[in-house]
């Protein structure tokens, strides 16, 4: 039975308290899949509805802004603690 307790985690080849870990996790430590199938999104394939992109744009935009003002108040800071000089 090489290690595994009923057999389960065998598959993944743990033996000794490594499999014991293993197999003891994942009984009580279960995936969101399991506790709650139809929360999990399930990936996309093809392109996004308009509405989607519309919405990847103002995202896309969004980081560009953070990007800008985060090396603003960098200069900032660097200033008012005389690190820009």
């Amino acid at each position: 039975m090489n290690g595994a307790v009923g057999g389960f985690g065998s598959e993944t080849g743990l033996t000794g308290v490594s499999g014991w870990i293993y197999r003891s996790v994942a009984w009580i430590a279960p995936t969101a899949e399991h506790l709650c199938p139809n929360s999990v999104p399930k990936p996309r394939k093809g392109p996004l509805p308009p509405s989607l992109r519309a919405e990847q744009a103002l995202v896309d935009a969004s980081k560009q802004l953070i990007t800008r003002f985060e090396a603003k108040i960098k200069t900032t800071i660097d200033r008012v603690l005389g690190g820009g000089e």
